[in-house]
């Protein structure tokens, strides 16, 4: 239906057919389809002149085909990328995009045609053993009738040899079973380690995706001034927890953000939030921070809980900042996570409000709004609670936020580049040999 309505030049109703087909996709854990549906909503984009976030969107994918061999990706993005090029006027890279899409697509056509000599050579090498068996079976029919004759004399030898067999068997018959048992533990043993093979393989891929759709440290060096760091820790092999940034409306938007769970469920959820943050900022042109995260509540709980069944609470905790550096301002709003302030060596919280960005019993209230005038040299902290919660130390407590608080008044001196050392060295010694309970993201921006 999106492409349908796409075709028609009816990109409005395409971005709808394609946002469902992205929540189906995610939900059937697709990747293939959740790829597609990425690039068609590039498409559309381009379709409405959002160029510039098609390309950020598009490049990603692009990157993460180049990096894992992804041929047939690799086409669709390149193409993709090409048109935009040369809608934004930059005909330069959109012919280098171009040469890069027919240079893909002939290499495709080319190996098409060696699989399909293969598949002939197969198949005459095929016809030519169905022929050496009836052959083989012919001249077995010719070896019955010769043994034929021989008929009584084997019988009676058989007999003899059944005697001999039964007591054996008698002797054996133990030995036998327990082969017998071993050899199905065997297959079943192989059945399992081919699942979990499968299984890992699955999730090292969304992995990969995941990672296409968190924001590039290039792009925010691009548009983003502050000396900052990013500390990201899964649990998992996926995780839960994401960063997120975007230039926008002469600001600069940064969100870390807790999805419910972790591991593959979290990271459904981190994809959707991430689609969402993209649709609300990018294409329907958002701008204050708490209306965001008001408009994100409202289709999470459309998109999770049609029905409403009181039993899903899925959502995200969340610290949405707008950057306007040239005013010296930040407007942010939080759920659940507060956003700390570092300055003179004082460490100011500003708190959150106390319910998530999701389903949160029956009452909802709006998300509220807080405006900091900035100075030289404030340190900002954005976080999720994974860091905190984390058991270790030599009593196997957690590390808890007063402990978190103290050790970043002690390093927020330090070059943002070191603080993130610090806090990865802290964090992987407080662990030691236990286990991560959740997934870690903490960022730190330095005015």
């Amino acid at each position: 239906m999106c492409e349908l309505y796409f075709e028609s030049n009816d990109i409005k109703k395409a971005l709808v057919y394609n946002k469902k087909a992205l929540v189906i996709s995610r939900y059937q854990q697709d990747s293939s389809s959740i790829v597609e549906c990425m690039l068609n909503e590039a498409k559309c984009n381009i379709a409405l002149g959002y160029i510039d976030g098609a390309i950020v969107a598009v490049g990603s994918v692009n990157n993460y085909a180049i990096k894992h061999d992804i041929q047939y990706l690799q086409l669709k993005a390149t193409e993709a990328l090409a048109n935009s090029y040369y809608q934004q006027g930059n005909y330069k890279l959109g012919y280098n995009y171009y040469k890069q899409y027919a240079t893909i697509n002939e290499d495709i056509n080319r190996k098409a045609y060696s699989s399909s000599l293969s598949s002939l050579q197969g198949d005459y090498s095929l016809q030519k053993s169905e022929t050496n068996v009836r052959q083989l079976q012919q001249a077995n029919q010719i070896q019955e009738l010769t043994n034929k004759k021989n008929t009584y004399f084997i019988v009676a030898l058989l007999l003899v040899a059944l005697i001999v067999m039964s007591v054996s068997l008698l002797l054996f018959r133990q030995n036998k079973q327990k082969q017998k048992v071993n050899a199905q533990l065997q297959v079943q043993n192989g059945i399992i380690a081919q699942k979990n093979r499968e299984i890992e393989s699955s999730i090292k891929y969304a992995k990969g995706i995941q990672q296409a759709l968190l924001t590039s440290k290039e792009y925010i060096d691009k548009h983003f001034s502050p000396d900052y760091f990013i500390y990201y820790e899964a649990k998992d092999i996926v995780s839960g927890d994401f960063y997120w940034a975007v230039q926008q409306h002469n600001k600069f938007y940064i969100a870390i953000a807790d999805c419910t769970g972790h591991g593959v469920p979290g990271a459904f959820m981190s994809l959707l939030n991430i689609s969402l943050l993209n649709e609300n900022v990018i294409e329907q042109g958002m701008a204050a921070p708490a209306e965001i995260l008001n408009e994100q509540r409202r289709e999470i709980i459309e998109a999770l809980n049609p029905n409403g069944n009181e039993n899903v609470k899925d959502g995200m905790d969340c610290v949405l900042c707008a950057f306007d550096l040239a005013n010296m301002l930040l407007t942010f709003a939080a759920s659940n996570n507060p956003l700390w302030l570092i300055r003179n060596n004082e460490l100011i919280e500003y708190k959150a409000d106390k319910m998530p960005v999701g389903k949160y019993h029956d009452v909802t209230k709006d998300f509220s709004t807080q405006t900091i005038s900035l100075q030289k040299n404030d340190c900002i902290y954005m976080f999720t609670d994974g860091y905190a919660d984390q058991f270790g130390g030599p009593k196997g407590k957690k590390f808890m936020y007063k402990q978190l608080k103290n050790f970043l008044l002690t390093i927020a001196h330090l070059p943002m580049k070191e603080q993130q050392q610090q806090l990865s060295t802290t964090f992987t010694n407080w662990k030691g040999a236990l286990e991560q309970v959740d997934d870690v993201c903490v960022m730190g921006i330095r005015v």
